[in-house]
């Protein structure tokens, strides 16, 4: 062994080294960097420079002054756009489906070539295309990663450093939007007995981060979740949340503020204050002040990525959190 270079050393750099020789990114992408190979392999960051040095010392990498550590070769070039979406994109009025609506729209305007594949049908990589990727389970993500090394993920952020190196991403900050109702609700209404309506334990993410950004400005909120996204158990997690005296309700999803409207009319007993959140534009029957994620926005970011990857941009990975807008739909 080399003086000076400890086991850990030379195994990161074979793994790395093995990583582009299986083609773990494709020629002229942008390889991981020194702050993700110092986490990954719990090395200091001068260590990880180190080996990346070496790795390009030996011909597997190459460095761009301001740019980063890329792999040899010219970029792929794309003869066209696949969208992997999951079925229930097919529902016009669904997230899903106006973000696959909007964003093909975009990128025929574009003159860029398209091809449409289901999760649930899916085959495989078109070869020498771009993929777009919505609500995908993690075993297309990673025949993804061995074959084509990226793409750009909608909805979801790469859950590892390894993956955002390599998955462009646009999604929605839900932690803006809770506390953009946390802030109109403070602004306009007399409150002192706030609650949040919420989701099911365990159930989306961006929900939760909802409930933190309301939170922010209103730490004692109180929490109620139904058992079940089941319009069933709504009226029973109504009924825990009337049984204390509260001013005020957020709800992380419109049809919860829907529903307790007309759970509370159907009592003939006075609603709270309603403030909703969701990602999709507000629906007729809610008569409430409405934060929500825009899909247009998603939709013309992820047309702006890939717009330009198709082209052959092969920079740094690009991850968006999107802010939210507002839809008064009443008054508080």
């Amino acid at each position: 062994m080399p003086r000076g270079k400890s086991v850990i050393f030379i195994k990161a750099k074979q793994d790395l080294i093995r990583r582009i020789r299986n083609g773990y990114c494709a020629p002229g992408a942008r390889f991981i960097s020194s702050r993700i190979v110092a986490r990954e392999y719990a090395v200091s960051y001068a260590t990880a420079q180190s080996i990346l040095a070496e790795i390009e010392s030996e011909g597997y990498l190459e460095r761009r002054a301001k740019s980063g550590t890329y792999i040899p070769g010219a970029p792929p070039r794309y003869e066209s756009v696949q969208l992997v979406f999951d079925p229930e994109a097919q529902a016009p009025g669904t997230l899903g489906g106006i973000v696959l609506r909007r964003l093909m729209l975009l990128l025929r305007k574009e003159r860029v070539p398209l091809k449409l594949a289901w999760t649930d049908r899916w085959k495989g990589q078109a070869k020498n295309s771009f993929l777009v990727l919505w609500n995908v389970d993690n075993a297309i993500l990673r025949e993804v990663g061995v074959a084509r090394g990226g793409g750009l993920l909608l909805d979801r952020f790469p859950l590892t450093a390894s993956a955002a190196s390599r998955f462009d991403s646009v999604t929605f900050d839900g932690f803006s939007v809770g506390l953009a109702a946390a802030r109109m609700l403070r602004e306009r209404a007399n409150c002192s007995h706030v609650a949040i309506l919420s989701n099911p334990y365990g159930r989306q993410m961006w929900a939760e981060q909802c409930v933190n950004g309301f939170r922010a400005l209103w730490p004692r909120a109180r929490l109620v979740r139904p058992l079940t996204w089941k319009p069933s158990a709504a009226p029973a997690a109504f009924e825990k949340l009337m049984a204390h005296p509260h001013d005020a309700v957020f709800c992380c999803h419109q049809d919860l503020a829907i529903e307790l409207a007309r759970h509370c009319a159907e009592r003939r007993v006075a609603a709270p204050c309603i403030i909703a959140a969701g990602k999709i534009p507000a629906k007729p029957e809610l008569k409430a002040p409405y934060i929500f994620a825009s899909p247009d926005d998603m939709a013309a970011a992820a047309a702006r990525i890939v717009r330009n990857r198709f082209l052959g941009d092969s920079s740094k990975t690009v991850h968006m959190a999107l802010p939210p807008r507002a839809a008064d739909s009443a008054i508080l």
